[in-house]
């Protein structure tokens, strides 16, 4: 999970090479980052923070399964 300077490398990256670039976030995220990373052609899922790990709408158990 990612939305700060390195996403925004990253999505640039990405945006460049023509590569597919998913981003797992926290809702706890700002709005506007999450409008940068999709700026630059991101797909952005956000999660909810208000659930336990191991939950299967954690943002690590989301990422797991897009990986």
């Amino acid at each position: 999970p990612t939305s700060g300077n390195t996403g925004v490398g990253l999505a640039i990256v990405a945006q460049q090479k023509g590569y597919k670039c998913i981003f797992v976030c926290p809702d706890k995220v700002s709005t506007d980052k999450i409008n940068v990373l999709r700026a630059y052609g991101a797909e952005v899922v956000v999660c909810p923070t208000a659930v336990d790990p191991e939950h299967p709408d954690s943002y690590y158990n989301v990422s797991d399964r897009l990986v």
